[in-house]
């Protein structure tokens, strides 16, 4: 059997990974088009603004326990509260 590219391969692995202990970088249920859309957002895990982040973002939803990872409106997935991304709107 042949196989067509392989492009198809990457996306598998990446929903494959394993959780790293850290609950925000487990990405295993997070589709290819959404870790795309976080890239076109420019999403970073550690913001270089002390000032926007996500966590004081008016896009981020807040984890539900302690032990959860918030998220955002614009992409599904866990989202780092020290993230950032191109789309920051500060909360109100």
């Amino acid at each position: 059997m042949v196989s067509s590219c392989g492009s198809n391969n990457s996306v598998k692995e990446k929903k494959t990974q394993k959780k790293s202990g850290e609950p925000c970088d487990d990405m295993s249920d997070v589709s290819a088009q959404e870790l795309e859309k976080r890239s076109k957002f420019g999403y970073v895990k550690k913001s270089s603004d002390p000032d926007r982040f996500c966590d004081n973002c008016g896009l981020h939803i807040p984890p539900v326990t302690d032990k959860d990872c918030g998220g955002c409106l614009l992409f599904k997935g866990p989202v780092h509260p020290e993230g950032y991304c191109i789309q920051y709107v500060a909360k109100t």
